[in-house]
Parts: structure tokens; C-alpha cells; sequence
């Protein structure tokens, strides 16, 4: 069983991970206006509020 909270954790940590760069992208993307403001600003604001919680859940698996 341990090992299978191991495995579970790792991949929600990588999720978070992942997430948090997709926010860093989108929030770069919004900066030098390759993508809209608004847009960029939503998706990152979605992205770092979701890698937050997973993050919370990978930390407490």
C-alpha cells in the first residue's frame, strides 16, 4: 500500500509542477501580448489556483 501512495503522490506533485509552469507561460504570453491580457490573466489564475490544490492533496496523500 505504501508504494502505491508513493506513486500517487509523484504524479500529483508532477501535475502541480506542470500546472504551475503552464501559469508561468500563459502569464508570459499575456505580458508580451502574444496572447490577450484577459485571457492570459484567467488561465493563470485558474492554473495556480488548481496546482494549489493539488499540490494540497499531494502533500496530505
Amino acid at each position: 500500500m505504501g508504494k502505491s501512495n508513493a506513486r500517487v503522490r509523484n504524479r500529483l506533485m508532477l501535475v502541480a509542477v506542470g500546472l504551475l509552469i503552464a501559469a508561468i507561460c500563459f502569464a508570459v504570453f499575456g505580458f508580451t501580448h502574444v496572447i490577450s491580457p484577459v485571457t492570459a490573466i484567467g488561465n493563470t489564475a485558474g492554473f495556480l489556483v488548481t496546482s494549489l490544490v493539488v499540490g494540497f492533496f499531494a502533500l496530505r496523500k
